[in-house]
């Protein structure tokens, strides 16, 4: 796939559907999966403006078991890829991709913009969607958080087999938004779609027990809102 979108230097659209269901104990092969994405987003002609990306959110076996870190060396180079490329973009959608929640406007630890974010425009961005973004970040880091009383439960699960075996166990979601991640995840695409002069429509969904849905519509004479 990387040779052919580099011999196509004036492709325009791309729909990636990459989804493929691969398990979790075969973690390994996950994360190279993940860097072969990487290097393939790297190698998309500047000339693309619009992608369409389908890929598979890389969960554990159920819901209450801990995320998957598919980033062993703490770089996410998908993300920042993602957005290098997403600046040449007329269209983005990405389905059912782990990635980073500031992605657009990387913030540093107290949610301001890292050095060089505030210089990153979007000049042609006019349809931005993310959708089924799973309830956890790269490097395995949770974005919601369990209740007490569940948390208390899960911390008695002595042996995680016999729960993966069990297939009425371990199905419940973590339902408490953990709020950091979603004021980071706010935040930073504040500062990006100030940079979008022609922005029209942006959704986002974070899949979970309790789904986050963000809905903005511009249009000629009002801003929609959901």
């Amino acid at each position: 796939m990387r040779t052919i979108t580099q011999r196509c230097t004036q492709i325009v659209e791309l729909e990636l559907d990459l989804e493929e269901f691969v398990r979790p104990d075969h973690l390994e092969y996950i994360q190279a999966r993940r860097e072969a994405l990487s290097s393939l987003v790297d190698s998309i002609p500047k000339s693309l403006r619009v992608l369409l990306y389908q890929g598979h959110d890389d969960a554990p076996w159920k819901p209450a078991m801990s995320p998957l870190n598919v980033i062993p060396s703490g770089v996410d180079s998908v993300s920042s890829n993602l957005r290098d490329l997403s600046i040449y973009l007329q269209q983005l959608k990405l389905v059912n991709t782990t990635i980073a929640y500031d992605f657009l406007c990387p913030l540093d630890e107290k949610g301001q913009p890292k050095p060089g974010s505030l210089q990153l425009n979007w000049p042609y961005l006019e349809v931005l969607e993310l959708e089924g973004i799973p309830p956890w970040l790269p490097l395995g880091e949770p974005t919601y958080h369990n209740t007490p009383e569940d948390q208390s439960e899960i911390d008695e699960i002595e042996n995680w087999e016999d729960v993966i075996c069990d297939v009425e166990a371990g199905w419940g979601w973590p339902e408490l938004p953990t709020e950091e991640h979603f004021h980071r995840l706010l935040i930073s695409l504040g500062y990006a779609a100030q940079r979008m002069p022609r922005l029209k429509n942006v959704k986002i969904e974070v899949e979970s027990h309790r789904q986050f849905t963000f809905c903005l519509q511009n249009k000629a004479d009002q801003i929609i809102l959901k």
